[in-house]
């Protein structure tokens, strides 16, 4: 990729127009972490940038920005511009060619407004972008207030940033954040930011950066009063509820990148302040897995968040309770709760959950389930409600009752055929 991206850059150059790599990719660059793609900028317009290569498609063209296609690889080719002031919290209302040292000015952050020429291998840098990856300081370029005005996503942004680079963020931008307005945010961006957040190495890190800089309560209304939520600590040793979220959290994202069990470890106990009592010996939580559900479902359906995600974390905080009861299970619910199709995240999760708690001890519920023969989908019953009429039953709430408990026999292999079902109805039923 980075031979394709100078050959560009240097087609431009040759033709008399800078042309350099721009802001993350030169970040990456610098730190020696890997990137995915590199973003080209050039005082070149886009309709000159058109003129010089085979393959251009305009993405952006309002914005100066042009795709050029070159060698199976795609780029963004930016024509260095100013913007003007922003309407709606995310967008300049126009835009004006500029300078490479005037677009620096406008970007977001220090780090991410810095340019690099891959022909003569030199680093331009008009903010001390360099000073601060060195120092390992997140800032703001110019005023952090006018840059979180400009596009209040950068908030969040900032927060992502310094939790992936292990960053500190500068005072003056820390304290521009706890004051940031993201009212014009719209869900979809702030959903993207928050699955951004949830795929760190450590997500704890930004969740509670969130937290502490105030914009948790403003993003995620629902999640806040875990915060201030109590946990009965002779079992949970390692802290409050919304400190016992956070270790879920990271023993998630060690096992998997999924998206839905992450949000499902974000989740898990979200019902629990609702259902906090205060009994004479001890705190309890009875029924916070459905409540979280209910809540999960809720919050995910503000997101913007697709159905099918909207249906497995419901399933994921409602069930990461009852999945540790299987030693009191009957086999038969064992099987069905393994033909689930969420089953292997669920039980993920759950093992995520209990190692959170030193006092959880073995995980005995998890060698019960073991025993159990797993099913991807449930076998053929041995008899259908057509059977049953054919003996003369009527349907109705009955019918179904008994179709369970010969589906549990199934299950238990305490019957092995249509002929054994049929006999079990017969003497259920006197017939």
């Amino acid at each position: 990729m980075i031979i394709t991206a100078t050959r560009v850059c240097k087609r431009l150059q040759d033709n008399g127009f800078q042309a350099v790599f721009a802001g993350g990719c030169v970040r990456d660059i610098l730190l020696k972490q890997k990137y995915n793609d590199i973003d080209i900028a050039t005082n070149a317009t886009p309709e000159q940038v058109e003129k010089y290569f085979n393959k251009v498609i305009p993405i952006g063209e309002s914005f100066g920005v042009m795709q050029v296609h070159a060698n199976n690889f795609q780029f963004e080719v930016a024509t260095f511009r100013n913007d003007s002031e922003y309407l709606d919290g995310r967008r300049p209302k126009c835009i004006a060619f500029s300078s490479m040292e005037e677009d620096a000015l406008r970007r977001d952050f220090t780090i991410n407004a810095l340019f690099y020429d891959p022909i003569s291998k030199k680093t331009f840098d008009f903010v001390n972008g360099k000073k601060d990856l060195e120092n390992k300081m997140l800032r703001f370029v110019g005023d952090p207030n006018k840059r979180l005005e400009e596009d209040q996503l950068r908030a969040l942004r900032a927060i992502r940033f310094a939790s992936k680079l292990g960053f500190v963020v500068e005072p003056n931008s820390k304290e521009a954040l706890r004051h940031a307005i993201l009212g014009k945010l719209s869900a979809e961006r702030i959903k993207s930011e928050l699955d951004k957040m949830l795929l760190i190495k450590k997500p704890s890190v930004a969740f509670n950066m969130l937290n502490e800089l105030g914009l948790l309560k403003k993003i995620l209304p629902e999640v806040y009063p875990l915060v201030h939520a109590k946990h009965n600590r002779t079992f949970h040793v390692e802290g409050e509820p919304w400190e016992h979220t956070l270790i879920v959290l990271d023993n998630v994202r060690k096992k998997t990148n999924n998206l839905n069990v992450l949000w499902g470890a974000l989740l898990h106990d979200v019902g629990k302040p609702a259902t906090e009592k205060h009994e004479i010996d001890r705190i309890t939580n009875h029924g916070h897995g459905e409540v979280g559900a209910s809540i999960s479902n809720a919050l995910l359906r503000r997101l913007r968040a697709s159905n099918e995600q909207i249906k497995e974390v419901e399933f994921l905080v409602s069930n990461h309770m009852r999945i540790k009861n299987a030693g009191a299970m009957k086999k038969s619910k064992i099987a069905r709760l393994k033909a689930e199709k969420y089953f292997d995240n669920l039980k993920l999760l759950a093992i995520a959950d209990s190692k959170a708690s030193p006092m959880s001890g073995r995980l005995v519920w998890v060698d019960e389930l073991d025993k159990v023969e797993e099913f991807k989908k449930l076998p053929t019953p041995f008899i259908t409600g057509i059977d049953l009429i054919a003996m003369g039953m009527e349907p109705g709430p009955k019918m179904g009752e008994l179709l369970t408990n010969i589906m549990d026999l199934q299950l238990e292999k305490k019957i092995t055929s249509k002929k054994e079902a049929l006999d079990v109805v017969r003497k259920k039923c006197g017939k």
